[in-house]
């Protein structure tokens, strides 16, 4: 059997992730000190680009971003999470449990 939801009725999964997107761009507007608009328009070419929209490495191409972020990375500057890291943190916790 296949259950599927393609109106919505079941779970609203574009409300939940427009709600967990408009934060993120929120932070990124406030950050970086860059105008919404051209957040949007440079994320919607980086989506478009890579064809979906939960890409993790978003702020790593978004041109704004970058300008406003250089020499460093701007996924570091913006405080988004450290994968390496995050992956051994939590491998760290498995272990001592």
């Amino acid at each position: 059997m296949l259950i599927t939801d393609l109106d919505n009725t079941l779970w609203d999964w574009f409300e939940a992730w427009y709600q967990s997107f408009s934060a993120l761009l929120e932070s990124l507007e406030t950050l970086s000190g860059v105008d919404r608009l051209v957040l949007e328009g440079q994320i919607k070419d980086v989506h478009q680009r890579r064809g979906t929209t939960e890409y993790s490495n978003l702020v790593r191409e978004v041109p704004a971003l970058i300008e406003a972020a250089a020499p460093l990375d701007p996924a570091k500057v913006y405080g988004l999470f450290d994968f390496q890291r995050d992956v051994g943190v939590h491998a760290a916790l498995r272990a001592a449990l």
